[in-house]
């Protein structure tokens, strides 16, 4: 088993079985490194077991980098469900990206240990949202691979992470808000 396969299972092991998976046709995917393609047809596009956490088609996620004037060379691959993407440029560093801060800061330098982190419980529990997602979550309120949870009002209108008020809007129209922030 080479590197990203022993990752991939890594990833697995750790994430659990993605929740609403989807898996992506050859054609779709043909055109993103190889590293990704391997992901993608072993694992699939869908939910962590408790919603937090997406892995998304990069193909249904196009507007995103123009949108926040990332570099366009910049891959969506995972989302928290506030709307914080997780992306991989074409040489396997992957970078965090805040929409509420317009913070991009690069967290791996390689794709392995960039997906052994992402699946890891202490990474992605760690963000401070996580506990208001476990909250809405455990009250019944879902999203889906299109929407999000929201803020109202959102950080860079006067809002905070933990006070603001939650609701289920769609994540494109949300994220559109963020930009104007």
């Amino acid at each position: 088993m080479d590197a990203d396969q022993d990752a991939i299972q890594y990833f697995c092991e750790q994430f659990g079985a993605v929740v609403d998976a989807v898996w992506p046709e050859d054609a779709d995917i043909r055109a993103y490194p190889a590293f990704l393609q391997t992901f993608w047809r072993a694992v699939g596009f869908g939910a962590r077991q408790d919603g937090f956490l997406w892995l998304v088609d990069p193909k249904d996620m196009t507007w995103f980098t123009p949108m926040f004037g990332l570099s366009e060379d910049l891959i969506p691959f995972a989302r928290t469900s506030f709307g914080d993407v997780h992306l991989f440029d074409r040489n396997g560093h992957c970078f965090f990206f805040s929409p509420n801060y317009r913070e991009l800061m690069e967290i791996a330098t390689s794709f392995e240990t960039a997906v052994m982190t992402l699946s890891e419980p202490d990474y992605i529990e760690d963000d401070e949202l996580f506990a208001r997602h476990q909250a809405v979550w455990a009250q019944g309120q879902r999203i889906d691979a299109r929407t999000c949870f929201c803020l109202s009002p959102a950080v860079p209108f006067g809002g905070h992470e933990r006070t603001s008020e939650i609701y289920v809007g769609a994540l494109q129209a949300y994220l559109h808000l963020l930009s104007q922030g």
